[in-house]
């Protein structure tokens, strides 16, 4: 087991870790058809996620790094090559890192809070170096999504470590029974999400196996309303693929509605198409449109784009397929969804401590 020290109390924890690093951004180009961006365009990325993406091939670094020191490349949890020296309770996160999406910016999120209470994060690349030396350190391994063909090998290992593991799952592609079964804590992003499992495998992974459901990791300040005029009568879609056959149905029958399209598709009756938009952009957008709709074709553990359509102070059209939906607080009210989220990534940390030093 690692070197957390038992007689630390989460309430009474300081900040032990700086929660953002000065880090340099570096000239990269797009080596992987996995990057969100396409393959070989130029980017840049700070410094320690392109030295991790270019190991794995995903980009190559073409810019010049200047004056990188050791605690620039140890600030972000995905490079780190080893736990610290200090008594702070050792986290080994497993995830895909290659892929950018929902979960992983989710992770970030929750990394940065969880560094700030003094947990001691390093990250387990499946597409990458695997460091089992790092897993057999760990007080709690938390296993995110499995999207790897390592999968099997994690899983394996898992099957048959002693050290307590978290599943903490945000999507609804898992198949694998006992990889919820063996986890100390199953832990859902939305109760759709849990209901999703429980029809698929049976009560047995929540009776035999405590879980629970919290908000995905949100970093609630990046969504703001702003003090933009919104289009009147203006609708964004974040998301067309997701939704497309719903999305184009419901964009005619209104006509009385001007839609505005994330993504290059060819016009469709009155909406736009705005083209590629970086999710560093979006929240501007979020800004300019009255309304956002999104409606999935398939069942979806959470969608964050709609919590951050409702902070950024859009009114959302869903549908029954958005797992964030079947929360039974107001999350249509951003006075209450803002505290909600800001509270769920204190309230998930709090358990992987209770996991670690017991009840």
């Amino acid at each position: 087991m690692g070197g957390g020290n038992p007689s630390h109390i989460f309430s009474q924890r300081k900040i032990l870790m700086q929660n953002e690093c000065d880090i340099e951004n570096v000239r990269c180009i797009s080596t992987s058809d996995t990057f969100s961006i396409l393959r070989g365009d130029a980017c840049f990325l700070p410094y320690p996620k392109a030295k991790l993406l270019s190991s794995i091939g995903v980009v190559k670094i073409i810019g010049k790094i200047k004056g990188k020191t050791k605690a620039m490349d140890d600030c972000d949890y995905l490079c780190r090559q080893g736990y610290s020296n200090r008594k702070l309770t050792r986290i080994a996160w497993v995830q895909n890192y290659a892929i950018n999406g929902g979960a992983e910016i989710s992770n970030f999120d929750a990394v940065q809070i969880g560094e700030s209470l003094g947990f001691d994060v390093v990250g387990v690349n499946l597409d990458g170096n695997k460091s089992y030396d790092i897993l057999d350190q760990a007080d709690v391994i938390i296993v995110n999504n499995l999207h790897s063909q390592s999968k099997g090998e994690i899983v394996s290992y898992l099957m048959q470590t002693k050290i307590p593991y978290v599943k903490y799952d945000h999507d609804c592609s898992e198949k694998d029974i006992k990889v919820f079964q063996k986890s100390r804590l199953n832990v859902f992003i939305s109760p759709q999400h849990k209901q999703y499992y429980v029809k698929k495998f049976g009560d047995n992974i929540i009776n035999t196996q405590k879980s629970i459901c919290l908000p995905l990791a949100f970093n609630v300040d990046k969504w703001v309303k702003g003090n933009n005029q919104r289009i009147p009568n203006s609708v964004f879609v974040p998301t067309y693929m997701k939704c497309r056959d719903n999305v184009m149905r419901y964009i005619k029958e209104h006509s009385e509605k001007q839609f505005y399209v994330a993504g290059s598709i060819q016009p469709i009756g009155n909406a736009i198409s705005l083209g590629e938009i970086h999710y560093s952009d979006m929240s501007k957008y979020y800004q300019m449109y009255e309304s956002v709709l999104h409606l999935p074709t398939t069942t979806r553990a959470g969608e964050r784009v709609i919590f951050e359509a409702i902070l950024s102070g859009c009114d959302v059209e869903v549908n029954s397929n958005v797992g964030h939906a079947s929360w039974p607080f107001d999350w249509r009210d951003e006075r209450v969804l803002r505290p909600t989220l800001r509270r769920a990534l204190y309230q998930f940390w709090h358990e992987i401590e209770r996991i670690a030093y017991g009840d």
